[in-house]
């Protein structure tokens, strides 16, 4: 994770349009991974941008429409980019961190909102990770909704207080140990990995 924390910002929302040529040069590079598997260029470009089209409306994903291919086919490509690290290296590179890249600027709000599709089948240090990028458009939920895996360290300290001591802690200690673990975990059932139709992109339906 990159050590840097940015201040949080709303991405400009903008309707979708598919990628062109400079953005998928840009693209291509960083999801090779994905697209090493035999799939066509021609293919996976098609299918990233199914995946942009849905991303960046708030219908569902039998909302695509055919000449983007099938929609199961671009869920599991999400599904395998969330997974396998490559959406958070996206992330990245389509942020404002030292090491995002300047080609992938007009990418940013077709990113964080594929991102936020993703969110339930991300890592807590994904969601942290969008956070400390301060991309404000891609978290899922509130902040008091948002796992906070940094404080794992302060948990396991002081449980292992307890051990060291042989003491049992007291009730009051319980309920702050309670509380620091719900913290950690957040509250997924609670994400909700689209706008309200009303703050959705215009045009993007």
């Amino acid at each position: 994770m990159p050590p840097l924390t940015l201040p949080l910002h709303r991405t400009t929302p903008h309707p979708f349009h598919p990628l062109t040529d400079a953005e998928w040069d840009a693209l291509a590079p960083l999801i090779a991974p994905t697209s090493r598997r035999g799939r066509p260029a021609h293919r996976a470009r098609r299918t990233m941008d199914a995946i942009f089209w849905v991303a960046c409306s708030a219908g569902p994903w039998r909302a695509l429409p055919e000449t983007y291919g099938p929609a199961n086919s671009a869920h599991r490509m999400l599904a395998r980019l969330a997974h396998n690290g490559v959406l958070d290296r996206l992330l990245i590179a389509a942020s404002r961190h030292p090491l995002a890249f300047a080609s992938m600027k007009s990418l940013e709000w077709r990113i964080v909102r594929a991102w936020r599709r993703a969110a339930r089948l991300l890592p807590v240090t994904s969601i942290a990770l969008a956070r400390r990028l301060g991309l404000l458009s891609a978290l899922p939920a509130p902040s008091w909704c948002l796992p906070y895996p940094e404080l794992m360290p302060e948990l396991l300290s002081a449980i292992r207080n307890f051990f060291h001591n042989r003491r049992i802690p007291s009730r009051r200690e319980l309920r702050f140990l309670s509380r620091l673990h719900r913290l950690i975990a957040g509250r997924p059932h609670l994400f909700r990995t689209t706008e309200p139709p009303g703050l959705a992109a215009p045009g993007v339906l």
